[in-house]
Protein backbone atom coordinates (compact mmCIF):
# COMPACT_ATOMS: atom_id res chain seq x y z
CA UNK A 1 0.00 0.00 0.00
CA UNK A 2 1.37 3.07 -0.26
CA UNK A 3 0.62 7.19 0.59
CA UNK A 4 -0.50 8.88 -2.84
CA UNK A 5 -1.14 12.51 -2.83
CA UNK A 6 -4.89 12.07 -3.50
CA UNK A 7 -4.45 10.72 0.03
CA UNK A 8 -3.27 13.53 1.95
CA UNK A 9 -5.82 15.87 2.55
CA UNK A 10 -7.87 12.74 4.20
CA UNK A 11 -4.81 11.71 6.00
CA UNK A 12 -4.57 15.74 7.31
CA UNK A 13 -7.78 15.79 8.68
CA UNK A 14 -7.90 12.79 10.17
CA UNK A 15 -4.54 13.57 11.90
CA UNK A 16 -5.93 16.60 13.50
CA UNK A 17 -8.94 14.51 14.96
CA UNK A 18 -6.35 12.60 15.74
CA UNK A 19 -4.90 15.11 17.58
CA UNK A 20 -7.32 15.54 20.26
CA UNK A 21 -6.65 19.29 19.74
CA UNK A 22 -2.27 19.03 20.04
CA UNK A 23 0.11 17.70 17.26
CA UNK A 24 0.17 21.37 15.66
CA UNK A 25 -1.55 23.05 13.21
CA UNK A 26 -1.81 20.84 9.74
CA UNK A 27 -1.93 23.54 6.89
CA UNK A 28 2.24 23.83 6.59
CA UNK A 29 2.68 20.32 6.70
CA UNK A 30 0.40 19.27 4.32
CA UNK A 31 2.23 21.61 1.61
CA UNK A 32 5.13 19.93 2.93
CA UNK A 33 4.01 16.37 2.63
CA UNK A 34 2.46 17.52 -1.28
CA UNK A 35 5.83 19.44 -1.73
CA UNK A 36 7.75 16.10 -1.37
CA UNK A 37 5.18 13.27 -2.97
CA UNK A 38 5.13 15.14 -5.74
CA UNK A 39 8.91 15.46 -6.28
CA UNK A 40 9.50 11.83 -4.96
CA UNK A 41 7.08 9.60 -5.94
CA UNK A 42 3.76 8.28 -3.50
CA UNK A 43 5.29 7.10 0.06
CA UNK A 44 4.92 2.94 0.55
CA UNK A 45 3.12 2.32 3.53
CA UNK A 46 4.40 -0.60 5.97
CA UNK A 47 2.41 -2.90 8.11
CA UNK A 48 4.35 -3.90 11.07
CA UNK A 49 4.36 -7.53 10.58
CA UNK A 50 6.01 -6.40 7.63
CA UNK A 51 9.14 -4.75 9.58
CA UNK A 52 12.44 -6.87 9.18
CA UNK A 53 14.07 -8.16 12.34
CA UNK A 54 17.07 -5.86 11.71
CA UNK A 55 15.50 -2.66 10.59
CA UNK A 56 15.97 0.05 11.94
CA UNK A 57 12.94 2.20 12.55
CA UNK A 58 12.85 5.90 13.39
CA UNK A 59 9.90 7.40 15.45
CA UNK A 60 9.82 11.29 13.95
CA UNK A 61 7.42 14.29 15.66
CA UNK A 62 8.01 17.93 16.78
CA UNK A 63 8.25 18.76 20.38
CA UNK A 64 7.00 22.45 21.40
CA UNK A 65 4.54 24.64 21.78
CA UNK A 66 1.74 24.39 18.67
CA UNK A 67 0.99 27.90 19.02
CA UNK A 68 4.77 28.85 18.66
CA UNK A 69 4.98 26.29 15.65
CA UNK A 70 2.56 28.31 13.53
CA UNK A 71 5.04 30.90 13.19
CA UNK A 72 8.48 28.61 13.16
CA UNK A 73 7.89 26.64 10.42
CA UNK A 74 10.28 24.05 10.01
CA UNK A 75 12.26 23.84 6.88
CA UNK A 76 12.90 20.17 6.20
CA UNK A 77 16.69 19.97 7.00
CA UNK A 78 15.96 19.57 10.67
CA UNK A 79 15.37 16.00 10.13
CA UNK A 80 17.81 15.80 7.71
CA UNK A 81 20.49 16.38 10.36
CA UNK A 82 18.94 14.26 12.88
CA UNK A 83 18.87 11.31 10.45
CA UNK A 84 22.46 11.62 9.77
CA UNK A 85 23.43 11.68 13.35
CA UNK A 86 20.82 8.33 14.00
CA UNK A 87 23.19 6.78 10.99
CA UNK A 88 26.34 7.75 13.09
CA UNK A 89 25.27 6.64 16.10
CA UNK A 90 24.00 3.66 15.26
CA UNK A 91 26.51 2.63 12.16
CA UNK A 92 23.52 1.83 10.06
CA UNK A 93 21.25 3.69 7.83
CA UNK A 94 17.69 4.62 9.20
CA UNK A 95 15.25 1.47 6.87
CA UNK A 96 11.70 3.02 8.52
CA UNK A 97 9.93 6.27 9.67
CA UNK A 98 6.96 6.01 11.95
CA UNK A 99 4.51 8.78 13.33
CA UNK A 100 6.04 9.41 16.97
CA UNK A 101 2.47 11.17 17.23
CA UNK A 102 -0.29 10.28 14.73
CA UNK A 103 -2.22 13.48 15.98
CA UNK A 104 -1.86 17.03 14.10
CA UNK A 105 1.02 18.01 12.22
CA UNK A 106 2.88 14.98 13.58
CA UNK A 107 1.08 13.04 11.55
CA UNK A 108 1.88 14.82 8.79
CA UNK A 109 5.52 15.81 9.98
CA UNK A 110 6.44 11.45 9.38
CA UNK A 111 4.87 11.34 5.88
CA UNK A 112 7.24 13.48 4.34
CA UNK A 113 10.13 12.66 6.73
CA UNK A 114 9.95 9.71 5.11
CA UNK A 115 9.00 10.90 1.41
CA UNK A 116 11.89 13.36 1.55
CA UNK A 117 14.25 10.62 3.31
CA UNK A 118 12.92 8.16 0.88
CA UNK A 119 11.73 5.91 3.37
CA UNK A 120 9.00 3.92 4.00
CA UNK A 121 6.05 4.64 6.60
CA UNK A 122 5.21 2.32 9.22
CA UNK A 123 1.24 2.27 9.33
CA UNK A 124 1.21 2.79 13.44
CA UNK A 125 2.88 5.36 15.86
CA UNK A 126 3.43 5.36 19.47
CA UNK A 127 0.41 7.15 20.84
CA UNK A 128 -2.86 6.47 18.70
CA UNK A 129 -3.71 10.41 19.16
CA UNK A 130 -1.32 13.41 20.72
CA UNK A 131 -0.13 14.30 24.17
CA UNK A 132 1.80 16.68 25.82
CA UNK A 133 4.85 14.77 27.36
CA UNK A 134 7.57 12.72 26.00
CA UNK A 135 7.16 9.43 28.02
CA UNK A 136 3.17 9.72 27.35
CA UNK A 137 3.82 7.16 24.89
CA UNK A 138 3.63 3.00 23.81
CA UNK A 139 7.42 2.53 24.48
CA UNK A 140 7.67 3.73 27.85
CA UNK A 141 4.50 1.32 28.95
CA UNK A 142 6.02 -1.29 27.55
CA UNK A 143 9.26 -0.67 29.45
CA UNK A 144 11.54 0.35 26.31
CA UNK A 145 14.07 3.42 27.49
CA UNK A 146 14.15 6.01 25.07
CA UNK A 147 18.40 5.48 24.54
CA UNK A 148 19.87 8.20 22.25
CA UNK A 149 17.31 10.83 21.23
CA UNK A 150 18.11 13.53 19.02
CA UNK A 151 16.68 17.50 18.95
CA UNK A 152 17.46 19.65 15.73
CA UNK A 153 16.30 22.82 14.87
CA UNK A 154 16.07 24.87 11.63
CA UNK A 155 18.93 27.09 12.73
CA UNK A 156 20.98 23.51 12.57
CA UNK A 157 21.46 23.31 16.24
CA UNK A 158 21.42 19.52 17.25
CA UNK A 159 21.02 17.86 20.61
CA UNK A 160 21.47 14.27 21.47
CA UNK A 161 20.22 12.85 24.94
CA UNK A 162 21.34 9.01 25.97
CA UNK A 163 18.25 8.60 29.03
CA UNK A 164 17.36 6.27 30.75
CA UNK A 165 13.48 6.89 30.85
CA UNK A 166 10.82 9.01 28.97
CA UNK A 167 10.37 10.88 32.17
CA UNK A 168 14.32 11.54 32.21
CA UNK A 169 14.36 12.36 28.05
CA UNK A 170 11.36 15.03 29.18
CA UNK A 171 12.76 16.56 31.86
CA UNK A 172 16.22 16.86 29.26
CA UNK A 173 14.99 17.60 26.58
CA UNK A 174 11.56 19.99 27.38
CA UNK A 175 14.67 22.87 28.73
CA UNK A 176 16.40 22.22 25.34
CA UNK A 177 13.76 22.90 23.20
CA UNK A 178 12.63 25.89 24.93
CA UNK A 179 15.90 27.34 24.23
CA UNK A 180 15.69 26.13 20.74
CA UNK A 181 12.28 28.65 20.41
CA UNK A 182 10.27 26.23 22.16
CA UNK A 183 9.36 24.42 18.33
CA UNK A 184 12.28 22.03 17.38
CA UNK A 185 12.04 18.50 15.15
CA UNK A 186 12.47 15.15 17.41
CA UNK A 187 13.43 11.40 17.03
CA UNK A 188 13.73 9.58 20.12
CA UNK A 189 13.00 5.42 20.98
CA UNK A 190 15.10 4.82 18.33
CA UNK A 191 14.29 0.90 17.82
CA UNK A 192 14.67 -2.16 16.11
CA UNK A 193 12.30 -3.86 13.47
CA UNK A 194 11.97 -6.77 16.17
CA UNK A 195 10.96 -4.65 19.08
CA UNK A 196 9.16 -2.68 17.19
CA UNK A 197 6.65 -5.09 16.57
CA UNK A 198 6.00 -5.15 20.18
CA UNK A 199 5.77 -1.18 20.72
CA UNK A 200 3.88 0.46 17.81
CA UNK A 201 0.43 0.98 18.04
CA UNK A 202 -0.82 -0.69 14.33
CA UNK A 203 -2.96 0.97 11.93
CA UNK A 204 -2.70 4.20 13.06
CA UNK A 205 -2.06 5.93 9.46
CA UNK A 206 -5.21 3.93 8.36
CA UNK A 207 -7.43 5.04 10.91
CA UNK A 208 -6.47 8.74 10.44
CA UNK A 209 -7.65 8.70 6.42
CA UNK A 210 -10.61 6.62 7.39
CA UNK A 211 -12.31 9.38 9.73
CA UNK A 212 -10.80 12.44 7.52
CA UNK A 213 -13.40 10.65 5.06
CA UNK A 214 -15.90 11.20 7.49
CA UNK A 215 -16.17 7.67 9.10
CA UNK A 216 -16.53 7.05 13.05
CA UNK A 217 -17.20 10.07 14.91
CA UNK A 218 -19.35 10.38 16.86
CA UNK A 219 -20.71 13.31 17.97
CA UNK A 220 -21.52 15.22 21.95
CA UNK A 221 -22.99 18.70 21.06
CA UNK A 222 -22.56 22.11 19.29
CA UNK A 223 -23.20 25.75 20.20
CA UNK A 224 -20.57 28.86 19.73
CA UNK A 225 -17.30 29.61 21.03
CA UNK A 226 -17.74 32.19 24.22
CA UNK A 227 -14.54 32.41 25.98
CA UNK A 228 -10.73 31.32 25.05
CA UNK A 229 -8.45 31.23 27.95
CA UNK A 230 -4.51 30.26 26.78
CA UNK A 231 -1.26 30.57 27.90
CA UNK A 232 2.83 28.92 27.41
CA UNK A 233 3.78 27.87 30.65
CA UNK A 234 6.68 25.43 30.95
CA UNK A 235 6.89 25.11 27.15
CA UNK A 236 3.19 24.04 27.12
CA UNK A 237 -0.19 25.52 25.86
CA UNK A 238 -2.43 25.49 29.34
CA UNK A 239 -6.02 26.65 28.51
CA UNK A 240 -10.14 26.09 28.12
CA UNK A 241 -12.47 26.91 25.51
CA UNK A 242 -16.85 27.60 26.76
CA UNK A 243 -18.93 26.83 24.02
CA UNK A 244 -22.79 27.76 24.63
CA UNK A 245 -25.64 26.52 22.68
CA UNK A 246 -28.87 24.35 23.98
CA UNK A 247 -26.20 23.26 26.09
CA UNK A 248 -22.82 24.69 27.91
CA UNK A 249 -19.81 22.76 27.27
CA UNK A 250 -15.78 23.33 28.77
CA UNK A 251 -12.82 22.17 27.28
CA UNK A 252 -9.64 22.12 29.13
CA UNK A 253 -6.37 21.78 27.48
CA UNK A 254 -2.64 21.33 27.94
CA UNK A 255 -1.42 21.10 24.37
CA UNK A 256 -4.11 18.44 23.89
CA UNK A 257 -7.92 18.65 24.82
CA UNK A 258 -8.19 16.43 28.06
CA UNK A 259 -11.29 17.06 29.40
CA UNK A 260 -14.66 17.51 28.20
CA UNK A 261 -17.30 19.12 30.62
CA UNK A 262 -21.05 20.48 30.84
CA UNK A 263 -22.22 22.66 32.97
CA UNK A 264 -25.15 21.39 35.09
CA UNK A 265 -26.29 24.47 37.47
CA UNK A 266 -22.81 25.78 37.43
CA UNK A 267 -21.25 22.65 38.18
CA UNK A 268 -18.70 20.77 35.60
CA UNK A 269 -19.96 17.13 35.02
CA UNK A 270 -16.91 15.10 32.80
CA UNK A 271 -18.27 13.95 30.05
CA UNK A 272 -15.34 13.03 28.14
CA UNK A 273 -11.65 12.27 29.78
CA UNK A 274 -8.57 11.79 28.84
CA UNK A 275 -7.09 9.22 27.12
CA UNK A 276 -10.13 9.24 25.13
CA UNK A 277 -10.17 11.63 22.60
CA UNK A 278 -12.07 15.16 22.18
CA UNK A 279 -12.31 16.77 18.45
CA UNK A 280 -13.48 20.14 17.43
CA UNK A 281 -15.25 20.60 14.00
CA UNK A 282 -15.91 23.91 12.61
CA UNK A 283 -19.76 23.95 11.62
CA UNK A 284 -19.43 26.22 8.42
CA UNK A 285 -16.34 24.45 6.53
CA UNK A 286 -16.76 20.80 8.70
CA UNK A 287 -13.10 21.11 9.03
CA UNK A 288 -10.98 19.92 12.07
CA UNK A 289 -9.81 22.44 14.41
CA UNK A 290 -6.34 22.33 16.53
CA UNK A 291 -6.08 24.55 19.99
CA UNK A 292 -4.47 27.20 18.35
CA UNK A 293 -7.10 27.47 15.11
CA UNK A 294 -10.09 27.99 18.09
CA UNK A 295 -11.58 31.39 17.06
CA UNK A 296 -13.88 33.72 19.49
CA UNK A 297 -17.18 33.26 17.96
CA UNK A 298 -16.74 30.44 15.86
CA UNK A 299 -19.59 27.54 15.38
CA UNK A 300 -18.50 24.41 16.52
CA UNK A 301 -19.62 20.83 16.88
CA UNK A 302 -17.69 18.52 19.66
CA UNK A 303 -16.98 14.97 18.49
CA UNK A 304 -15.41 12.03 20.49
CA UNK A 305 -13.42 9.14 19.43
CA UNK A 306 -11.92 6.50 21.98
CA UNK A 307 -8.51 5.93 22.70
CA UNK A 308 -6.46 2.48 21.71
CA UNK A 309 -7.74 -0.29 24.42
CA UNK A 310 -3.53 -0.19 25.72
CA UNK A 311 -4.39 3.24 27.48
CA UNK A 312 -7.57 2.11 29.49
CA UNK A 313 -5.75 -0.95 30.95
CA UNK A 314 -4.11 0.13 34.76
CA UNK A 315 -0.90 0.70 33.86
CA UNK A 316 -2.12 3.28 30.30
CA UNK A 317 -4.20 5.00 32.54
CA UNK A 318 -1.21 5.30 35.22
CA UNK A 319 0.39 7.28 32.54
CA UNK A 320 -1.74 9.34 30.86
CA UNK A 321 -5.37 8.94 32.55
CA UNK A 322 -7.35 11.85 34.04
CA UNK A 323 -5.27 11.76 37.77
CA UNK A 324 -2.58 12.16 35.63
CA UNK A 325 -3.44 15.95 34.58
CA UNK A 326 -5.00 16.57 38.22
CA UNK A 327 -8.72 15.46 37.28
CA UNK A 328 -9.81 14.15 40.46
CA UNK A 329 -14.09 13.73 39.57
CA UNK A 330 -15.11 10.62 38.12
CA UNK A 331 -11.82 8.88 38.71
CA UNK A 332 -14.05 5.09 37.35
CA UNK A 333 -15.02 7.00 34.30
CA UNK A 334 -12.73 3.77 32.43
CA UNK A 335 -13.38 0.91 35.39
Amino acid sequence: MYLALSDLEDFARGATLLGSGGGGETRYDLLQAEQYIAEYGPVKLLRVDELGREDLVVPCSFMGAPLVSCEMVPSGREFDLILREIEKVYRKKPTAIVAAEIGGSNGLAAVWVAARARLPLVDGDLIGRAFPRLEMNSATLRGLAPSYSFLADGGGRLAMCCASSGVALEKNFRSVCQEFGSSAALASFVMAGSTARNIIIEGSCSRAMMLGRGKLLNFVGEGVVVAIDNKIDGGFLFGSIEIEGTRRFRIEFQNEFLALFEWQRAKKIPIVLTPDIIALIEAETAMPLSVESVRFGMKVKIATLEAPAIWKSPEGLALVGPRVFGYTEKEDYFV
